[in-house]
């Protein structure tokens, strides 16, 4: 079943549950049922067109934010910024360019990484916000890099390899760019997964792009 399919009937299973009055799905369903018409209408009467909204704020939803740059070592530990593709699991850009967290394994997992803690006296789940009193640790499960090699000299392009980095996050592109005063050259790694407005098809791919000059 196609995506968009899928959804069209998830919300018109939930208006009719409503437009019905509570009586259940199976009548909602059955022989004399909602018709679809009437659901249109149902739903066009509880959320209308036009609902009233500040124009200020409705154009402050779309209008792209401004350009964040960390060095600070401390600060590049805790960056993780989303790359993968829509509904294709989570996979974070770090503050040095390499990947991590990598939940693409279906394992039912909530949150970056489930785990409670206490916060002023009260437990805290992960749907509680636990990763951002405390941050969670980057997990790196698989051996990933990249490199640059200068006649025999080999550098990764992580914190390790180069003692400046910066980060520049403006989604859906994250920016780092590598510099070293042993290092004839200054790289830029421009990362992102496929992003398209209107086409979701596309922008669902499990797809993430790491472009280095």
């Amino acid at each position: 079943m196609e995506r968009r399919e899928f959804l069209k009937i998830s919300a018109l299973g939930s208006v009719s549950l409503g437009a019905c009055g509570g009586e259940g799905l199976g009548n909602a369903y059955g022989a004399s049922g909602v018709k679809e018409a009437d659901v249109v209408q149902k739903y066009a009467q509880l959320i209308p067109a036009n609902k009233g909204l500040d124009s200020a704020w409705v154009r402050s939803l779309t209008t792209r934010g401004e350009k964040q740059t960390y060095t600070d070592r401390k600060a590049l530990e805790h960056i993780g910024m989303p790359v993968g593709g829509l509904f294709a699991g989570t996979v974070y850009l770090g503050g040095d360019g390499r990947l991590w967290l990598w939940n693409i394994l279906n394992d039912d997992r909530e949150g970056i990484e489930p785990r409670p803690i206490s916060y002023k006296g009260t437990a805290l789940r992960a749907r509680d916000g636990t990763n951002y009193v405390t941050p969670a640790p980057r997990a790196y499960p698989f051996e990933q890099n990249f490199g640059l090699r200068v006649k025999d000299q080999l550098r990764t392009l992580d914190a390790d390899g180069f003692k400046q980095i910066v980060f520049s996050g403006q989604y859906p592109i994250g920016e780092v760019t590598y510099e070293d005063a042993s290092c004839p050259f200054r790289v830029k790694l421009s990362a992102y997964s496929p992003f398209i407005p209107l086409n979701t098809e596309d922008s669902s791919l499990p797809v993430t792009v790491m472009s280095y000059t």
